[in-house]
């Protein structure tokens, strides 16, 4: 299953010289720099703390885990790119972008009576960092991959994107947690008052306080996969 996620992604990309791609907007929260994805979980943090002072639990797993995790991935990007004298600011060039549905997973598949899968739902598509791309189809809790399943598809995205980028595996490296620390606020975006994921949980009846928890436990189980396959994210 996940050869077939990737082989889907790889084939996108031969649209990428097709009458009319290179005029694509860019894809939802796209992001072409290390210093843009720093921002972007900086906001999405701001936001989960201000929402946090009526929840003790939330704040105690974004302080004692998952902030701390974060610092030491920033940390480390900060230092590789001074090491290779690399600026973190700076945008991807056009040539290494990719085109990505943004939000792909197993839940956006749909099995055809021929049994092959068929991919829907491209509302968010656009042009992105194939880092970021390969991240989230390999981290997305819509697909819930195994460990050994989502290696399997990182490791064939990345030999892909690394034949037109000889820095991808360094961005990927570097990256990774902070997408994965990125898509743990994004779980946890129903405790934001207004959020579309509230009202969604809401709708859906019963408790909400219990249907909260289960968000901010699945946070943490994904949070624990990120350090697992990076020990050194946790804090000494």
């Amino acid at each position: 299953m996940p050869i077939k996620l990737a082989d889907f992604l790889i084939a996108l990309q031969k649209l990428r010289n097709a009458d009319g791609a290179q005029t694509l907007r860019n894809a939802s929260a796209s992001i072409f720099s290390p210093e843009e994805a720093v921002a972007q979980y900086g906001q999405r943090l701001d936001g989960l703390r201000r929402a946090s002072d009526d929840h003790p639990d939330l704040r105690a797993f974004m302080d004692d885990s998952l902030v701390p995790s974060t610092a030491i991935a920033i940390r480390r990007l900060r230092q590789r790119y001074a090491e290779l004298g690399r600026d973190p600011a700076a945008d991807l060039a056009p040539a290494h972008r990719a085109l990505s549905p943004s939000d792909f997973g197993l839940h956006n598949a749909l099995r055809a009576a021929d049994g092959r899968l068929r991919f829907i739902d491209f509302e968010y598509f656009g042009w992105d960092d194939p880092v970021k791309l390969v991240s989230d189809t390999a981290i997305h809790p819509g697909s819930n991959l195994p460990e050994a399943k989502a290696n399997r598809l990182t490791e064939r995205l990345a030999q892909a994107f690394a034949a037109r980028d000889d820095a991808f595996a360094i961005r990927l490296d570097v990256l990774y947690p902070l997408f994965g620390a990125i898509w743990c606020l994004i779980v946890l975006n129903a405790y934001l008052p207004e959020s579309r994921s509230r009202r969604a949980l809401a709708a859906q009846g019963g408790d909400l306080t219990v249907r909260l928890a289960g968000q901010l436990d699945k946070a943490r189980q994904l949070h624990q996969t990120i350090c697992q396959r990076d020990p050194d994210l946790t804090p000494r």
